[in-house]
């Protein structure tokens, strides 16, 4: 083998594995975040052991997570109602009258997978339609208002309900969840108290938890961002959102590939730099594929100041566009020999 062929080798094989190494642990963290980390839209489960009679709701979530105190837990922990199974051809909003069913919202888990997390969705378009159109028309009165706002909730199925929500499902995912995955909220609510007593079976979902590594400055936490970087385009459809996301991306791989190919300046570090790009890239175009939003949760902070939450994708891209600026600022101009006459 050459010494030109060698250098080729090692310079792909370089590359293949930061491309590899920087994706891989980006979407590794994120799956792990999202079954250890908490906000009240997106909860986490924790069933009562058959043993549980002589513990209390707190212990039991600390079976599962050590950290949570009851303090942090008290206004963050609920019951997981009992699940309904819906036709997801039902009209959601008039599961009342229909299906004898009140309910404020739903905990939601993908598929039935109740060992994962789930999230909460509300069911509170009648109002929030009522105070619009009344803001629109203020001549109309209440009354009829709420009676065209229902007339057109009472086309809206499970089925379509749930996508609206939750834009990753399907549409056999949607009609699956419908019959597997929800849990109406009561109109109560179904928060409990970490210091009452548990009950044996029982799933609690834990709707705070964080985790800190530097106290005042560092931390893990859930967010979900389906805009780009500092909330970009957020106010666009969402439709025109994800598609100008996924062509910007397919963009961006290719010329990362042809940079690849033909790198801007000799030895590794030009390939490291491109390999975190490719690698953050593609990280974060599986998420949008997938579920729409990409999972932040790198936080860092000082008192009121907060930097907006990211992952590892992102620092993959941000240090491979910081090495090939450097590389371009600071890398000498070639020099041109001059010929002896």
């Amino acid at each position: 083998m050459t010494m030109e062929r060698r250098k080729l080798v090692v310079r792909w094989t370089v590359t293949v594995c930061v491309i590899l190494g920087v994706a891989g642990s980006d979407l590794w963290s994120k799956r792990w975040m999202e079954e250890n980390l908490a906000t009240p839209r997106h909860l986490l489960p924790v069933t009562a052991p058959a043993g549980a009679s002589g513990m209390t709701v707190g212990d039991v979530v600390r079976t599962r997570f050590s950290d949570l105190d009851d303090g942090t837990l008290r206004g963050s922990l609920w019951r997981l109602p009992q699940q309904v199974a819906l036709d997801p051809g039902d009209p959601v909003f008039e599961l009342e009258p229909s299906r004898n069913i009140e309910a404020v919202g739903f905990f939601v888990f993908d598929s039935g997978k109740v060992e994962r997390f789930a999230r909460r969705i509300e069911r509170n378009d009648a109002w929030v339609m009522e105070k619009a159109l009344q803001r629109e028309r203020p001549e109309l009165g209440l009354q009829e208002a709420r009676r065209q706002v229902r007339e057109v909730l009472s086309k809206v199925s499970v089925a379509e309900y749930l996508k609206s929500r939750l834009p990753h499902l399907s549409d056999d995912e949607a009609s699956e969840v419908a019959r597997t995955g929800l849990h109406p909220i009561p109109m109560g609510g179904s928060e409990v108290d970490p210091g009452s007593k548990a009950v044996p079976g029982q799933a609690y979902l834990v709707g705070h938890r964080e985790i800190v590594l530097i106290p005042g400055f560092f931390d893990f936490s859930y967010a979900e961002n389906p805009a780009g970087a500092f909330s970009m385009l957020l106010s666009l459809d969402e439709g025109l959102r994800r598609t100008i996301f996924f062509v910007l991306s397919i963009v961006a791989l290719i010329a990362v590939g042809w940079l690849l190919v033909r790198p801007p300046g000799p030895g590794l570090i030009p390939v490291i730099a491109l390999g975190g790009i490719m690698g953050g890239a593609i990280g974060n175009l599986v998420d949008r594929l997938t579920l729409t939003y990409v999972v932040d949760f790198i936080h860092n902070y000082w008192q009121d100041w907060h930097w907006p939450r990211y992952n590892i994708a992102d620092i993959g891209i941000s240090v491979g566009v910081i090495l090939l600026m450097s590389i371009t600022l600071f890398s000498g101009k070639p020099t041109v020999q001059k010929k002896k006459p």
